[in-house]
C-alpha cells in the first residue's frame, strides 16, 4: 500500500496551503458579478472547514476563448482536494443561474452567408 503525506509526515496535519481554483468565462460576460460569485463562493466553502479562513483573491487573464478566472485561497492541506471540489461545484451553480454570466468553452459557429 502506498503511504500518503500524512502518514510520511504526521507534521503536514493542521497545516494550510494555498489551492487555486481555475475556470473561464466568455469575453461578454459581467466581470464584476464573475469575481463576486468567485469570492463569495470560495468563502462559502472555506467557512465551513476554518473559523477564520484568510480572504481569498482573484486574478484575471485574458484566453484566446475566454477571460480566466483564478480563485486563490489558503485551506487546510489534507482537506485541498475535497474543498477545491466543493468551491468548483459552488461556482458552477451560481454561474449556470446568472444571466450575466456565461461559461467559455471551445466551440465553432458556422455561418452561412448569401452570394
Amino acid at each position: 500500500k502506498q503511504k500518503t503525506a500524512y502518514e510520511i509526515m504526521p507534521s503536514l496535519v493542521g497545516s494550510e496551503m494555498c489551492k487555486e481554483t481555475e475556470f473561464i468565462v466568455t469575453h461578454e460576460s459581467n466581470l464584476n458579478k464573475v469575481k463576486k460569485i468567485a469570492i463569495s463562493s470560495t468563502e462559502k466553502v472555506l467557512s465551513r472547514y476554518m473559523n477564520k479562513p484568510k480572504e481569498p483573491y482573484i486574478r484575471v487573464y485574458f484566453q484566446s476563448n475566454g477571460m480566466g478566472i483564478h480563485t486563490r485561497y489558503v485551506c487546510p492541506a489534507e482537506k485541498r482536494e475535497e474543498i477545491a471540489s466543493e468551491i468548483t461545484q459552488e461556482i458552477f451553480a451560481k454561474i449556470s443561474s446568472s444571466k450575466e454570466v456565461n461559461f467559455a468553452y471551445q466551440h465553432q459557429d458556422v455561418l452561412l452567408r448569401k452570394k
